[in-house]
């Protein structure tokens, strides 16, 4: 059961927050069982930039496919939205 996390920084603004969650929202509806969220770094410093992270969860895991998916679909926003690059790393669980 492989999970995504990835994380970017991106400006701090509320259009950050709604565009990823829409995209992320559209995702979860074509596929049943993908649980999404996205979270802001809570120790940021209160600059102009901040990081984020979106986790992605799934009963039969986040293969290479929905990988490629997700990837490709949040790429225009991050891109008109000036996030800087996007760190993508998979975890399993160890039992």
């Amino acid at each position: 059961m492989r999970e995504l996390y990835a994380y970017w920084n991106a400006p701090r603004t509320a259009a950050v927050q709604d565009e990823l969650s829409a995209a992320m929202a559209e995702l979860t509806q074509r596929h049943a069982g993908l649980h999404a969220r996205l979270l802001r770094r809570a120790d940021d410093g209160g600059g102009e930039s901040v990081t984020w992270m979106e986790i992605y969860t799934a009963p039969g895991g986040i293969g290479a496919a929905l990988q490629a998916e997700i990837d490709l679909a949040l790429a225009p926003q991050l891109t008109r939205l000036g996030a800087g690059p996007r760190h993508a790393e998979v975890f399993e669980p160890t039992r």
